[in-house]
């Protein structure tokens, strides 16, 4: 009787094997369902991350295209000011009387 046993034995083993492997197949197909959603997730977010660092570039690029265009600017205007003073230290220069001339108007203004 002791084959019938260690038969029966066997058998109950089987079944048991049987039911983990069937348990274990449904998890791994869940495990599978979760890795894709994750990866999926990975994608979406990798793909933000992208996007995300796209913008911050182009906003960077358009504050150095601003700051480059207000410093031409600022530059243009302090070219026309030097040209400018130096038309009205020109115009001054010539306005003005000869040193002794200057110097006689002073004595009669006292």
């Amino acid at each position: 009787m002791s084959w019938v046993q260690d038969i029966a034995g066997i058998i109950k083993r089987l079944l048991t094997i049987e039911g983990q492997v069937e348990t274990n197949a449904e998890d791994i197909k869940a495990l599978r369902h979760d890795l894709k959603a994750l990866m999926g997730f990975t994608h979406k977010v990798a793909y933000a991350v992208k996007r995300n660092q796209e913008r911050t570039e182009d906003k960077q690029e358009n504050l150095i295209l601003s700051l480059k265009l207000e410093l031409a600017e600022l530059e243009k205007r302090l070219m026309g000011s030097q040209y400018l003073n130096a038309d009205r230290t020109i115009a001054l220069e010539e306005c003005q009387l000869p040193q002794r001339a200057r110097s006689d108007s002073n004595i009669s203004e006292l």
